[in-house]
């Protein structure tokens, strides 16, 4: 079967709104951030089987909403549950799916523009369940390192958390939603460069860039609005043809697709950290 072309197409039709506002933001997630511990095992390149590993799991979600008494929530479960849909179709190749498991309105204002710096411990003080993916609805998300992002979540032997940017109307981000799962399993962005910069040949491919080697090299360029790749073109008789369907990329409109070794590595970094432990 072919997933590339499978997969798309059920995105295409399954989600009405891939796009908007919040999610052409950055993306808050960081290399730097990972537990020590845990770097060796992220660094390991993705199984290259030329099948999918199947994780047979199903994960629980505790919502956690930006709420208080003089405004309403920021937004509702049914308006997160659309973006699940997504998220379940995303992930449906390695059999990883997800649900809501408890519904939890933050109530306090100062949820509503999260700061990093602020509210992140407080939060996960309060309005935290152990075992269970921790997402967090607000309105903004403001970063120590990157100021104003979509969202941002914790590598595996970090935190089970997740924070992402809600619209002005509620409406929930799905390519935001899907990229941060991505990190949350231990993906990095398709243009990484923190283990030096992969090469157009892709022949360093499993010790640079994303270390996975069926994301072609990405230099994180520019898409025009039917997701033609413009620039920039390479060099010399190279010419980079980036992965611009990806959604651990940054070419937010196009986004449909994970590849074969990034399922495998979501679902080895599943089973081998603590992510084991979840609900």
């Amino acid at each position: 079967m072919n997933y590339r072309l499978f997969f798309c197409v059920i995105i295409t039709f399954s989600a009405i709104n891939l796009t908007n506002a919040q999610g052409n933001l950055k993306c808050g997630t960081h290399v730097k951030s990972m537990n020590p511990s845990f770097q060796k095992m992220l660094q390991t390149p993705a199984n290259e089987c030329n099948y999918i590993l199947q994780a047979r799991k199903k994960f629980q979600i505790t919502a956690h909403i930006a709420s208080d008494s003089l405004q309403p929530p920021i937004t509702s479960l049914a308006q997160i549950n659309e973006a699940i849909a997504v998220l379940n179709a995303a992930f449906e190749p390695n059999d990883m799916s997800f649900e809501v498991c408890e519904e939890n309105n933050m109530a306090d204002f100062h949820f509503y523009e999260w700061n990093q710096a602020d509210d992140q411990a407080y939060a996960f003080i309060y309005h935290y369940i152990p075992n269970t993916i921790n997402i967090y609805f607000v309105s903004t998300v403001e970063t120590i390192d990157d100021g104003e992002v979509g969202g941002y979540a914790f590598f595996p032997g970090g935190p089970e958390a997740i924070v992402v940017a809600v619209d002005d109307d509620g409406t929930v981000p799905i390519t935001t939603v899907v990229h941060e799962m991505g990190h949350f399993f231990g993906l990095f962005h398709t243009f990484e460069t923190d283990f030096g910069v992969e090469n157009i040949s892709q022949d360093n491919c499993a010790t640079a860039g994303d270390l996975i080697c069926d994301t072609e090299a990405d230099p994180q360029g520019s898409v025009d609005d039917e997701c033609t790749y413009e620039s920039p073109l390479g060099n010399g008789d190279d010419f980079y043809t980036p992965p611009i369907d990806n959604w651990m990329s940054y070419y937010t409109s196009c986004a449909c697709r994970f590849t074969i070794q990034q399922y495998n590595q979501m679902t080895e970094n599943y089973l081998n950290s603590n992510r084991f432990n979840l609900w």
